[in-house]
């Protein structure tokens, strides 16, 4: 479908249970390792979400004299950047235009200066990529000071224990996205790959040989995901919400950065049959400053609604927002300003004013080909009609989300 016209129903229930995905970061860094290191790994439950559908896809392909379309996954592209330079491949790497525009240097390089022989075929520094895989020897210390993407380095652990001789990583301090870092590590620590972390920067991967046991792994559902109807009860108040199978003991960093924030939010939460409850508790207080450094894919939900609470703030952590698969600031200054809100940068941070704020009856937005883009604008259907363009997008992380969103009363009327 091209578009959706949304509004919203009132229903008279007031509780309301959602599923949400798998969380695609754990899942893609699990089909990596399978790959490498695991091949009777038995993956419990399947992802549903585009990116995981075409990673699974991809690894199942010849990696030689071919051409290996990663569309628009940016952590697909940058995990198969690492996989084909330790395999004995001979391919090209790409993706779509805007995939060209999002900036690698920082991964080829690492890969390059352990031996890898990557070439870029356009632009230098982006993709696409010509590689001509081989297994490494590794045996070094490897440090650079680039931060574009916590990925690099969680491709660059993942494929570490393939070398014969191991690899040292040294993190770059204030590193943006640690959290996925730090699941990366947690993966391999429940799959027992070792590593040793020498300091709080660096750490050595020992080689790891194949294992043929039979493994299984149950993924957890997706917080990332799942924020939008978390968030839902701050805008209407007498809303609760039960998230099937979300659990507080997550190795995902948006969890800790929900539950660090919820009380200042006004929201509430509780452990529920089947997940977590969540229930708008109190109004907001205090919170003038938000840091989405370490969980930028939150960013674009809390930015609405504290938009449409009225509630101005501060935003810092959003310099990876621009590298996303769209420019995730640019549009969303865009789109908000289409009902008087500013939303500007003022030198590193990103400021949100209200006190213009006018919602039109009727509203279109452009989502820029962006599932979070068409997700977070979403919220506006409980003040107006609006039109999402190109709300299939979505598919890209929550296949699912217009019908589980609709279970709240944010319905199409197509």
């Amino acid at each position: 479908m091209s578009n959706a016209i949304l509004k919203y129903h009132k229903s008279l229930s007031k509780d309301f249970e959602i599923n949400v995905p798998l969380s695609k970061s754990i899942y893609n860094r699990l089909l990596i390792l399978k790959k490498l290191y695991f091949p009777n790994l038995v993956l419990l439950n399947k992802s549903d979400s585009n990116d995981s559908i075409l990673l699974e896809n991809l690894l199942t392909q010849s990696f030689n004299n071919t051409t290996l379309e990663a569309q628009d996954a940016g952590t697909v592209f940058r995990f198969l950047t690492a996989l084909l330079a330790i395999s004995p491949s001979n391919c090209l790497l790409t993706g779509t235009s805007r995939m060209k525009e999002r900036p690698i240097a920082g991964l080829v390089e690492m890969l390059q200066n352990i031996g890898a022989q990557i070439t870029y075929e356009e632009t230098h520094g982006f993709p696409p990529l010509r590689i001509n895989g081989k297994p490494l020897t590794g045996g070094i210390t490897l440090k650079t000071e680039n931060k574009q993407s916590s990925q690099f380095y969680s491709a660059m652990a993942m494929i570490a224990p393939a070398f014969s001789k191991g690899l040292t990583l040294v993190l770059p301090e204030n590193l943006g996205s640690k959290p996925y870092w730090d699941m990366t590590l947690k993966c391999m620590e429940q799959l027992r790959i070792p590593f040793t972390r020498q300091d709080e920067l660096q750490f050595f991967f020992p080689h790891f040989e194949k294992n043929t046991s039979i493994i299984e792994y149950e993924t957890e559902r997706d917080w990332s995901a799942a924020s939008f109807f978390i968030l839902l009860p701050l805008l209407i108040r007498d809303l609760n919400i039960t998230i099937n199978g979300l659990s507080v003991n997550s190795i995902q960093g948006d969890s800790a950065f929900i539950i660090k924030y919820a009380n200042a939010l006004g929201l509430g939460f509780k452990p529920a049959q089947k997940g977590i409850r969540f229930f708008n508790n109190k109004q907001i207080t205090h919170l003038s400053h938000l840091d989405f450094a370490d969980s930028p894919d939150l960013s674009m939900n809390f930015i609405v609604v504290l938009a449409l609470l009225q509630h101005d703030c501060i935003f810092s952590g959003l310099e990876s927002l621009a590298l996303k698969e769209s420019n995730r600031s640019s549009a969303l200054q865009k789109e908000l300003k289409k009902s008087g809100i500013r939303f500007y940068q003022d030198g590193k941070n990103w400021r949100l004013e209200t006190k213009d704020i006018h919602i039109p009856q009727v509203i279109e937005f452009d989502t820029y080909e962006d599932h979070r883009i068409a997700m977070a604008l979403s919220y506006f259907a409980l003040f107006a009609h609006i039109q999402i363009n190109q709300p299939e997008v979505v598919s890209k992380s929550f296949p699912n989300f217009w019908i589980e969103a609709a279970k709240t009363g944010i319905q199409s009327s197509n």
